[in-house]
């Protein structure tokens, strides 16, 4: 399971989703972005204006995205490794609390 914030995706706040695979993220983070602008949010409205400046040029666009998608694997793998550290700072503690 994936999770990014709108922020994390060129948005206006941390309003998190959570979803298998990023292009499922992208697609609740397009919902989210809609409701936003028809609700008449001005920062929402600025961050899509810049979405839009990027997909005026469908090789930048093409590039941000995939950067996105590799930020989300790499995040995952931090998530796993501070996890992974965490596991072995509790199990060191409890060998030498005995």
């Amino acid at each position: 399971m994936k999770t990014m914030s709108c922020r994390q995706l060129g948005g206006a706040c941390d309003t998190k989703f959570r979803a298998d695979t990023f292009s499922e993220i992208s697609e609740m983070s397009k919902k989210h972005g809609m409701e936003m602008y028809q609700n008449g949010d001005k920062e929402h409205i600025e961050a899509m204006e810049k979405m839009q400046e990027l997909m005026s040029s469908p090789e930048i666009m093409k590039e941000w995205f995939e950067n996105k998608r590799k930020s989300s694997k790499n995040y995952l793998k931090m998530i796993n490794l501070n996890y992974t550290l965490l596991i072995a700072i509790i199990k060191s503690y409890y060998a030498l609390s005995f």
